[in-house]
């Protein structure tokens, strides 16, 4: 690529600017960020050899570790040694952005508002040989993911929701059950529903899963209660979430082109093709629960220097919140299928590619 990309997902529109702009004024704005006291630093940890791919693109799937980013910018920047890289940091701090050596191989799309590693699904015409990734376990995934959507209400539409059901979403999540129900299943009174009226078209011209009536009426005389059972009443609600059209199969959805909660079906053909894409479309897929052997691995398949920044302690424990949305969907017994088998798939490929790498140093 020698000139700018742009298009669109889901109507979020993206470009891709591999050109290397004003360079003067760019060092300029390095230098300036090196000097702020808040300036965080690194350096190299390892050496790799030289580097084997000239472009990479971070495919960034919510709550798999956004952090990983730093190993793609390490990758590209030649003048950022020093820097460690925060992808959670102002736009002003963003010193990809003043690293000339960075654009012509960091092509991550980017966003109207500036956000470098949005949730952009695979784009097979630019996209083919250069997307690096890490995968998690789903089920852990799903829950952060719900945790995540609890306290950021006004960004669901970056998954790919609808603003009408990120509004009925975020009810369900804050304990508006019975009013949710009102919108979804069109009625005034909740005590009126049985499985039949929910299983009928929806105002919205839907028709509701299976699963999702069932765990809908399961839920009735819960929500009903006027004194609530917490344990009950969360596994309810976080229940109803997860079954909602557009929650399962994040991952695969992302690898095969869709946005994160597209609400159609997933089949068959999709997992099969989301697998084909890991081995064979792109350039290094990890795993988020090995965080250190993915960064390794990554740079004995690709070279390049390891830097402190990339690596982390032992994973500990998630926020508290997560765990209790964790929990409370463990006890439903919910599962994703699609990103189960993809997951399972994906760490069969990384332990014959750690065992391959590790048998030839």
């Amino acid at each position: 690529m020698n000139k700018p990309f742009s298009g669109s997902v889901n109507g979020r529109q993206f470009f891709i600017f591999n050109n290397t702009g004003h360079v003067e004024s760019m060092i300029q704005s390095l230098r300036k960020y090196r000097s702020l006291p808040t300036a965080a630093h690194t350096s190299v940890f390892k050496e790799f050899g030289a580097k084997k791919a000239t472009e990479l693109r971070f495919l960034h799937i919510p709550k798999a570790g956004k952090a990983f980013a730093a190993t793609s910018v390490h990758y590209c920047c030649e003048l950022l040694d020093d820097v460690a890289i925060g992808v959670n940091m102002p736009a002003s701090h963003h010193v990809w952005k003043f690293d000339p050596s960075c654009r012509p191989c960091l092509m991550q799309p980017v966003t109207a508002n500036g956000d470098y590693f949005a949730y952009f699904p695979y784009i097979p015409s630019i996209d083919k040989g250069h997307i690096v990734t890490l995968l998690r376990e789903p089920l852990e995934r799903l829950a952060f993911q719900i945790d995540d959507m609890r306290h950021l209400r006004s960004m669901m539409t970056t998954y790919g929701f609808t603003n009408e059901d990120a509004q009925v979403l975020g009810m369900i999540l804050s304990g508006k059950i019975v009013e949710a129900y009102k919108i979804l299943f069109g009625v005034e009174d909740v005590a009126t529903l049985d499985v039949m009226k929910m299983t009928v078209a929806a105002p919205q011209g839907r028709r509701w899963s299976p699963a999702f009536v069932s765990a809908a009426a399961s839920c009735l005389p819960i929500i009903s209660q006027k004194t609530r059972i917490l344990h009950a009443f969360d596994q309810c609600r976080f229940q109803l979430v997860a079954l909602f059209p557009g929650l399962f199969g994040c991952q695969t959805k992302l690898i095969i082109g869709r946005t994160c909660a597209d609400p159609r079906p997933l089949t068959r053909g999709d997992v099969d093709l989301a697998k084909q894409r890991l081995q064979h479309e792109f350039l290094f897929t990890g795993l988020y629960e090995r965080w250190n052997e993915s960064v390794t691995l990554f740079h004995r398949k690709l070279g390049g220097r390891l830097f402190v920044d990339e690596l982390r302690s032992p994973l500990g424990p998630e926020k508290l919140e997560e765990r209790r949305v964790l929990r409370a969907l463990q006890a439903t017994n919910i599962t994703d299928p699609f990103d189960a088998e993809l997951y399972t798939y994906a760490t069969q490929l990384f332990e014959e590619q750690w065992r391959t790498s590790s048998a030839s140093l």
